[in-house]
C-alpha cells in the first residue's frame, strides 16, 4: 500500500512539473491576438523548406487579405499566411497522424515534431518549425502482421527536413 501511495505521489508531482500543453499555450495566444487594439495589419514572413527559402508580405483586415505586397512562395501547400492561417497550422501540429499510409499501411506512424513560439504581447505565432518523423507502430496489428508475413521490420523512412515559418515583422496599419 505504501509503495502504491509513493508511486501515485511521484506521478502527481511529475504531472505538475510538465510544461504547458501546446493547446493551452495556443489558446492563450489566440486570446491575446483577439484582444489586440487594431484590426488591420501588415505581416512579413520567411519560409524555409527542403533547402529552399521564400517570403511573403501581405496586408490584412481582420483575417481577409487586402493586398499581397510580395509573395514568391509558389507552392500548393503554402497558402498566403494570415495570422488565422498560422494559428490553424499550429493547431494541426498538436494532433499526430495515426498511420503512415503506404504499402505498409499502419505499420508505421507519423509524428510531427514541432516548435512553436508566440509573441508575448500580441499572441501571434512568431515561429513555427516542424518536421515529420516516422516510427514503427508497435501498438497496431498491421505492424505485427507485416512482421509475421515478411519476417522483416517495416522501413518507416527517413526523417523529413525541418520546415520553418518565421514572422519577420507584424505591424498595425492605419
Amino acid at each position: 500500500m505504501a509503495a502504491l501511495l509513493l508511486i501515485a505521489s511521484c506521478s502527481l508531482l511529475s504531472a505538475q512539473a510538465w510544461p504547458d500543453q501546446p493547446a493551452a499555450r495556443r489558446l492563450d495566444a489566440q486570446r491575446r491576438w483577439a484582444a489586440r487594439p487594431f484590426t488591420s495589419y501588415r505581416i512579413a514572413l520567411r519560409v524555409e523548406y527542403w533547402g529552399n527559402v521564400c517570403s511573403q508580405e501581405i496586408e490584412a483586415t481582420g483575417e481577409s487579405i487586402q493586398r499581397i505586397v510580395h509573395n514568391n512562395c509558389q507552392l500548393s501547400w503554402l497558402s498566403v499566411m494570415t495570422v488565422a492561417r498560422l494559428f490553424q497550422i499550429s493547431e494541426e501540429l498538436e494532433h499526430p497522424m495515426p498511420c503512415f499510409v503506404t504499402a505498409q499501411t499502419c505499420s508505421c506512424y507519423r509524428v510531427r515534431a514541432s516548435d512553436i513560439s508566440f509573441d508575448p504581447q500580441l499572441g501571434y505565432p512568431r515561429l513555427i518549425a516542424y518536421r515529420r518523423e516516422t516510427f514503427p507502430n508497435l501498438v497496431h496489428i498491421a505492424y505485427w502482421r507485416r512482421l509475421w508475413q515478411t519476417r522483416q521490420l517495416p522501413d518507416c523512412g527517413p526523417l523529413s527536413p525541418v520546415v520553418r515559418v518565421t514572422i519577420t515583422s507584424l505591424s498595425p496599419i492605419g
